[in-house]
């Protein structure tokens, strides 16, 4: 059982246990709310976001670099020479690999919408199967409560029937006593 499935199970009951306070929660309320809450959901979506930056800028040529090179590379305390010579360098990939560029952050994006997709389908399933759990549960705790009734009642009159000789008294006996 998911981690996620065990905690809405638990807060799902705990609402059941207190019918006065809690209003009932149908399976679409449920749905609406586990998929606005859900932080899977929220980090896919923002996972989306972000690869969608990165179709445009695909397409673009790279940014500038400055070369750094040589045995005092990355220490600016020595100084083998006085003169030192600064420039930039600057790739130029062809067209077409920069359109691959852009058309594999495409396909990106739309793995990426399909792991969305697949992620609310999983979560749907989950507030599905944890929401009918619960609703089942509550329509055995009435049985069970009616059952009870019952049984109070036939435990209550178990006196008069013995007395009749319709019951034996080890009858009587028991369900005066699963009811004390």
């Amino acid at each position: 059982m998911s981690l996620f499935r065990s905690t809405m199970i638990c807060a799902t009951l705990a609402l059941a246990a207190a019918p006065a306070l809690a209003q009932p929660l149908s399976l679409e309320d449920a749905l609406r709310a586990g998929a606005a809450q859900s932080p899977r959901l929220a980090a896919q979506r923002h996972m989306i976001s972000s690869v969608t930056e990165q179709v445009g800028r695909a397409r673009e040529l790279p940014d500038p670099k400055l070369p750094v090179t040589g045995p005092d590379r990355f220490h600016h305390d020595r100084d083998f020479m006085t003169m030192r010579q600064i420039g930039w360098a600057q790739e130029f990939p062809n067209g077409d690999k920069r359109e691959a560029r852009n058309l594999r952050a495409e396909r990106m994006r739309d793995v990426e919408g399909a792991n969305l997709s697949a992620q609310r389908a999983l979560l749907y399933r989950e507030i599905a199967l944890a929401w009918l759990d619960v609703h089942y549960a509550e329509r055995m705790r009435g049985s069970v409560e009616r059952l009870a009734r019952q049984f109070k009642l036939h435990a209550d009159t178990v006196s008069a029937a013995v007395a009749r000789g319709r019951q034996s008294a080890a009858e009587g006996l028991m369900l005066r006593h699963v009811f004390e």
